[in-house]
């Protein structure tokens, strides 16, 4: 009788888990140092989701976490990139906007106030100007304007809060 061997790799990994193993945590809301009324929101909220759709934590009150975890909305830069200005009837407007964010996130332990692990994250995002598509309007509404920097800056929260969340659990 001839047997059959099947090759089976083993892969040891430890799960993903918060810095010193806890299991209760708080996000308080980000601390905004930046010019962009609001902004502090779309990240903190943006870390709450991806802390919840992990389910390896469980969110808590203030008095019941074991840790915090701390964000800082360090800078918003909005800038059109050069070289990306057209001028219709001699006014230059960009069709591009660039937004930069820098967002310091820590892990503190609640019983002592140690620190247990921080980063510091930055990541641009290019998008497209909102503009009016008639030929002798040009210019775009202020409305749009603003709306397209929330909807962008809501976007880039989700990308870095995603990518900060997996750092912050990875190695422990």
């Amino acid at each position: 009788m001839g047997g059959l061997f099947l090759g089976c790799s083993y892969h040891f990994m430890v799960p993903a888990q918060m810095p010193g193993g806890y299991d209760r945590v708080v996000v308080p809301l980000f601390m905004n140092r930046s010019h962009e009324t609001g902004a502090e929101v779309y990240f903190t909220n943006a870390l709450i989701t991806e802390i919840e759709r992990a389910h390896m934590v469980t969110l808590s009150s203030s008095s019941e976490a074991q840790v915090s975890v701390e964000g800082s909305l360090r800078e918003i830069i909005y800038d059109a990139p050069s070289g990306d200005v057209s001028s219709p009837s001699n006014v230059a407007l960009s069709s591009k906007q660039t937004i930069t964010v820098r967002v310091d996130i820590l892990v503190r332990r609640n019983s002592d106030r140690q620190v247990l692990w921080e980063r510091a994250f930055e990541r641009s995002k290019t998008y497209s100007s909102p503009s009016v598509g008639i030929a002798t309007i040009n210019s775009a509404n202020a409305l749009y304007n603003h709306s397209a920097r929330h909807e962008n800056l809501r976007l880039l929260a989700q990308e870095m809060m995603s990518e900060a969340y997996d750092r912050m659990t990875e190695n422990f």
